[in-house]
């Protein structure tokens, strides 16, 4: 099953009392405002089935937005064999939530810390950024306001030589420990 997030933009001015349905997010297609649905689906002999769907307001965590979908599949009797996540979902609730859930997934992870290029070198995921190859790793991703949380994470190297100018790229992917 894999579980997406879609915006659609809005144009216009909001009414106060609907502030709370649009969600905020970086411009793209001429505004900063959308209403946002999260989608799980299966991929099922080449087609998509949408399972559940569930509209994402604007004070909603992506924990909530995924509890939300699993009401759903669990009122419905369905089970998740692996969950494929996409990056707006990378956070310390959410891969708590999973962890605690236990049904294996997959999500790209994000870049955090310091780059290559600051003082002091790299922190957080930049580090892997220097890594030569592929590995598997124990990470602890940390938040101030939501603690912290383990879970192994695999680095996939891609040699890149002779394509977009890169020499090698790199994504992190992490899966529940």
């Amino acid at each position: 099953m894999a579980v997406d997030l879609i915006d659609r933009p809005y144009h216009g001015s909001v009414a106060e009392e609907h502030q709370q349905e649009l969600c905020r997010g970086k411009a793209k297609q001429g505004t900063t405002h959308f209403f946002t649905y999260a989608t799980a689906y299966a991929v099922v002999g080449g087609k998509r089935y949408t399972l559940a769907l569930c509209r994402v307001k604007a004070k909603m965590t992506m924990d909530q937005v995924l509890e939300r979908l699993f009401g759903y599949l669990d009122r419905w009797g369905i089970q998740v064999s692996v969950l494929l996540l996409d990056r707006g979902f990378y956070s310390v609730k959410v891969i708590q939530a999973l962890i605690d859930r236990k049904p294996p997934f997959i999500m790209p992870a994000v870049k955090r810390g310091n780059s290559p290029t600051q003082s002091g070198g790299p922190t957080g995921t930049y580090v892997m950024l220097q890594w030569a190859g592929s590995a598997w790793t124990s990470y602890t991703l940390s938040s101030a306001k939501d603690g912290q949380v383990s879970f192994d994470l695999a680095v996939v190297c891609h040699n890149l030589k002779g394509r977009w100018g890169l020499i090698m790229r790199h994504r992190g992917v992490s899966r529940a420990v």
